[in-house]
């Protein structure tokens, strides 16, 4: 569960996204991190909020198939791994501050962090405070996005 834990321009409208198949909206939760690859690797924290009376002739995408997602250049998003498995949005790495944070975007367009630079892995942005591993096991990982363009990340190159 990604949280937005700090907004640099609160007046800043989220971000709309379609996703192409009812397959993918069904197994998106609100508070999830994706990366839409089909639609130019948009990202953020998915607030789910269904468009059913914005449908657009033309569109191929039918407006039930829409997330509105949260999160622009500069916010601070909080990522998780829970000890019990029920979220993993960290995978590996030393996530020292400062370091550049990148994303395995899953079939389910869902995110996984690493700090270890692979070809065709988004760049989210930065590591912006300590890894937190708390009492119970649970890690948290603060990352401040760093989007390129109109509101999509890059993709690493070596």
């Amino acid at each position: 569960m990604a949280r937005l834990r700090k907004k640099v321009n609160p007046s800043q409208l989220p971000l709309s996204t379609r996703l192409a198949s009812k397959a993918l909206f069904d197994g998106i939760k609100t508070d999830d991190f994706i990366v839409n690859t089909g639609d130019g690797y948009t990202g953020g924290i998915v607030r789910k909020q269904p468009y059913v009376a914005m449908d657009n002739p033309g569109d191929p995408y039918p407006a039930a198939y829409r997330v509105t997602l949260d999160g622009h250049t500069g916010d601070v998003i909080e990522f998780c791994k829970m000890s019990d498995a029920s979220r993993i949005e960290i995978g590996t790495g030393t996530f020292a501050v400062g370091s550049v944070v990148y994303g395995t975007i899953g079939a389910d367009l869902k995110i996984v962090i690493t700090d270890v630079k692979t070809t065709g892995k988004a760049i989210l942005g930065t590591v912006d405070a300590p890894l937190i591993t708390d009492s119970d096991g649970n890690k948290f990982v603060w990352v401040r996005l760093n989007k390129s363009g109109a509101n999509a990340f890059a993709l690493a190159s070596t």
